[in-house]
């Protein structure tokens, strides 16, 4: 029993993880710059800003910490594609195939 690995498709993969990174990297600037002012909520919502502030900045925080997380997936999953093309073109040519 065995498998297959194609190194090209987990290059495809590794720039979709990278593509989406950028992509949460935007919302989570977005997010980051919202303005969340005394009257945001009315005079009677005064009371929630600190809390609605601090969930915000939570927010953005996450969404920066995925697009990082994202981007360095990417880089990892395009290191095994290359361990794995590396591997093979060892092996065969050590066996007097094509490297």
């Amino acid at each position: 029993m065995g498998f297959d690995v194609v190194p090209d498709e987990l290059r495809t993969f590794a720039s979709g993880l990278k593509d989406r990174g950028g992509q949460v990297g935007e919302v989570a600037t977005a997010a980051d710059g919202v303005s969340l002012g005394v009257d945001t909520f009315g005079v009677i919502g005064q009371i929630f800003v600190g809390s609605a502030k601090q969930a915000a900045g939570e927010a953005a925080a996450g969404l920066k910490a995925l697009s990082e997380t994202l981007a360095d997936d990417g880089d990892n999953t395009n290191a095994t594609a290359d361990t794995y093309a590396d591997t093979d073109d060892g092996n065969a040519s050590g066996l007097g195939g094509k490297a």
